[in-house]
């Protein structure tokens, strides 16, 4: 009894000594500067103590929503007793307190990583970067506090919640947002290590590792929490769309890209000890983009079903942290000095290849956000409202993007100072693409052409990642299973992968076959050549909704039947409906039935649809992602061997 009475106001006290600490991390880096070396240890101590008091924090929200302590507003606002105990504890991160609580979390968690990682000679290096991140960490903390703080009271304590919004209630949302809070937060530990950076350059040999294995983690969760997103996307909203251009989905899509420009950027610094100006924008780009992203989706701007908030108090405050974070920059830029070697490189080389896909990168995150902005902009000039969406998207991004994979497959075959036995690539690009179209004719002759370049590309992007690091000939087996480096198998595996989700994404649009029809229990709709019999439909009721469940029965010839189950829910305290998509696989191909309204009391239409292959989208995108771990730690795991 004593913890209900208490909880919400020692979440309070937690956050403002987490925020006290902060503000102690701050003075002391900033006072005693010229004492570093002595002052250094302390507030690395009191960084870690900041992060376990921030988890504390988060730790009791969770107890509170395990518990269904209505006594906390925020619990009661997203919760009920109806639910769960799984989707109780997840709902802590599924409301806009909550997630910014799990974001400050993830932040200072990272602040004590990256701090860890970065090992500098010069002391005062290392406590500027504490202090530029414990700054940022003020923000959102100070953000959280005062305008979304999770610990508010409700007196009385109701004895039902207003629970969490059911399209919320997936397994699939139970990870996607801290997946994708742990890609997002790393760039605000790559802003302050190229603020340091920009500050010292003299540090950029211990500064530079440092932001690439954070970027390399943080891109690697952000890509896998993208992938869930669109894959929850794909089975939970009930028509079969993956990704579908929201404003949300690129505030998240922009910072992947970036730091994936970053890594590129850095590659070439670290290779050729140039382009220290473009990797320092690439370092800084990310974080303003996430900044920007969290005041597009948490102020009320923007209407989507990830949107967190409408206060325009809220926006405000996020308004403010992102001017706050331009001001810092433009400092930092002006205060850098960057050694500037001169010398040749050409475009025809790895370095000049490199240097054109950070370019049509950029070209890719400036097309994206005036989407994003326009629409705002135009509106708030003329209140006129209108919508930019896939079409947009799809007639500028194509182009550019096929330029850009066509550079992918060219990188395997040129060196750092140019093309290398030119002949060579020659052949082996003429190979690939005889192979490919011998094995791929059929497929070629049906697709859009746009699309049938785009197949054509992934094959080849496949087929030139397993090149890199093998020399210049397809069947030097001795060096493509023993490479020189083990980040060449972090190279194949991140590059292979955008290949696979290049067909899978190909296959299932051009190859989809959709059927749709009114069924009553024994009849039948026809999907190519699979037939669709409804065998049962009943009505089942939980304690947290009422549904009309289907079991529909896949018959082809030759194959045994198969059978589906798929739901209409109706929730109960919300009164809201979803569906629930039955999903039938075979290999890499799936079966996506769905239900809809029901038709004179006896029939309800059935949506059926087949995609070939749609699975390799998100094993592409499994690819990337462990690509990113290897590059970061088999680098560490063969720096332990050099040593």
């Amino acid at each position: 009894m004593m913890s209900y009475v208490l909880a919400p106001e020692f979440g309070s006290l937690v956050l403002l000594i987490a925020l006290a600490l902060g503000m102690g991390i701050l003075l002391l880096s900033v006072l005693h500067w010229r004492r570093a070396d002595s002052v250094l240890p302390i507030v690395q101590g009191v960084l870690k103590l900041q992060f376990g008091v921030v988890v504390l924090a988060f730790l009791l929200l969770i107890h509170a929503f395990a518990r269904s302590d209505f006594s906390f507003a925020t619990v009661w606002q997203n919760s009920s007793l109806l639910k769960p105990i799984f989707f109780k504890i997840a709902a802590t991160w599924g409301n806009h307190e909550g997630s910014m609580l799990l974001w400050a979390t993830i932040l200072a968690g990272y602040g004590v990583y990256s701090v860890r990682q970065f090992r500098a000679n010069i002391r005062l290096s290392s406590l500027v970067n504490i202090a530029l991140y414990s700054s940022i960490n003020m923000l959102f903390l100070s953000y959280l506090f005062f305008v979304s703080n999770p610990f508010l009271r409700v007196f009385p304590t109701p004895k039902q919640g207003q629970d969490l919004n059911p399209v919320l209630q997936d397994i699939a949302l139970v990870v996607h947002p801290p997946l994708l809070y742990m890609g997002t937060v790393s760039t605000a530990a790559v802003f302050c290590l190229a603020c340091v950076w920009g500050l010292f350059p003299t540090q950029l040999h211990a500064v530079l590792p440092a932001m690439q294995r954070v970027a390399r983690i943080g891109w690697s969760f952000l890509t896998v929490g993208i992938a869930l997103g669109a894959y929850w996307a794909y089975y939970e909203l009930g028509w079969g769309g993956w990704w579908f251009w929201d404003p949300v989905e690129n505030a998240s899509f922009l910072p992947w890209l970036l730091l994936l420009g970053f890594l590129h950027g850095a590659h070439i610094t670290v290779k050729r000890e140039a382009f220290h100006y473009g990797t320092f924008v690439m370092a800084v780009l990310p974080f303003v983009s996430v900044v920007l992203g969290f005041f597009l989706v948490r102020s009320g701007i923007l209407n989507s079903v990830h949107a967190f908030a409408v206060d325009p108090e809220r926006g405000v405050w996020l308004l403010a942290i992102f001017a706050i974070s331009l001001v810092a920059l433009f400092g930092v830029v002006v205060a850098a000095i960057f050694p500037n070697r001169q010398y040749e490189w050409r475009i025809a080389s790895r370095d000049g290849i490199l240097r054109m896909q950070i370019l049509f990168m950029v070209t890719t995150f400036a097309t994206v956000l005036a989407g994003v902005i326009y629409p705002i902009i135009l509106e708030a000039l003329t209140e006129h409202k209108i919508s930019v969406g896939q079409p947009f998207f799809e007639s500028v991004l194509f182009p550019l993007s096929a330029v850009m994979f066509a550079l992918m497959v060219a990188v395997p075959f040129v060196g750092w100072a140019g093309v290398s036995r030119t002949r060579n690539m020659m052949w082996n690009l003429a190979a690939i693409a005889a192979i490919f179209t011998a094995l791929n004719y059929e497929n070629l002759r049906t697709y859009d052409a746009i699309y049938g370049i785009f197949y054509a590309l992934g094959f080849a992007i496949i087929a030139a990642a397993l090149c890199e690091g093998s020399g210049f000939g397809v069947l030097q087996l001795g060096r493509f299973l023993w490479p020189r480096s083990f980040s060449i198998w972090a190279t194949r595996c991140a590059h292979a992968g955008v290949g696979v989700a290049i067909i899978g994404a190909v296959m299932a649009s051009q190859g989809k076959i959709e059927a749709s029809q009114a069924l009553a229990r024994g009849e039948h709709l026809q999907l190519g050549a699979y037939r669709l019999t409804l065998e049962t439909l009943e009505q089942v009721t939980t304690e947290n909704y009422t549904a009309l469940v289907a079991h529909i029965g896949v018959y082809a010839d030759g194959q045994p039947k198969r059978e589906v189950e798929t739901e209409r829910r109706i929730y109960t305290l919300r009164q809201s409906t979803t569906t629930e998509v039955g999903l039938l696989t075979q290999g890499f191909s799936q079966h996506y039935i769905a239900l809809g309204e029901v038709v004179d009391g006896k029939r309800i239409v059935v949506r059926a649809q087949y995609k070939p292959f749609i699975l390799l989208i998100w094993l592409g995108a499994g690819l990337m992602a462990l690509g990113g771990i290897l590059a970061t730690f088999g680098r560490t795991r063969q720096k332990n061997l050099s040593h």
